[in-house]
């Protein structure tokens, strides 16, 4: 068995120069961590542990299109946190903040698909995909602007069933 830290690293070992070259990438993962997916380098997936690894995908997508986009973008941190039952993955990236309104309307968009509505992940929509992998299971994700080292933060949140 596996944890979320796990999965994460696994992602970042095998796609790292391929979608985030340039960037200083950190980790910081709670230790406390539960190991529940299965081992994901025996192909033994179940559809949570397929979600999750292609939610991770999709938002390191994001992560990739937003230092396209934003020269200025050097570091980028996954970290985990695990408190009452609900695991937490929060990307976090020093460069430019989203617009105000962009954030609303992408926090609200993020809400509805939480919400069951469907809404079109055409084009760039990775944050949107992500968060179609979480519905079944209770999850959702939020975006913010922060002050500080990181500049803007995307929470996930898995709660375990």
């Amino acid at each position: 068995m596996e944890s979320l830290n796990e999965l994460i690293d696994l992602y970042l070992r095998s796609n790292t120069s391929l979608f985030l070259s340039g960037l200083d990438i950190v980790t910081d993962f709670d230790p406390t961590m539960p190991k529940i997916y299965p081992d994901i380098n025996h192909f033994e997936r179940d559809a949570l542990t397929s979600d999750i690894m292609h939610l991770i995908i999709e938002l390191s997508g994001e992560q990739a299109d937003a230092k396209m986009n934003d020269r200025s973008m050097t570091k980028l941190r996954y970290g985990t946190v695990f408190v009452d039952g609900i695991q937490y993955l929060v990307i976090d990236h020093d460069g430019n903040q989203i617009p105000a309104d962009a954030l609303t309307k992408l926090n609200r968009i993020l809400s509805a698909i939480g919400a069951g509505e469907k809404i079109s992940t055409l084009g760039r929509g990775g944050n949107y995909r992500a968060a179609y992998h979480l519905v079944d299971y209770g999850g959702s994700i939020s975006i913010e602007n922060t002050s500080g080292e990181y500049h803007v933060s995307t929470t996930v949140e898995i709660p375990l069933n």
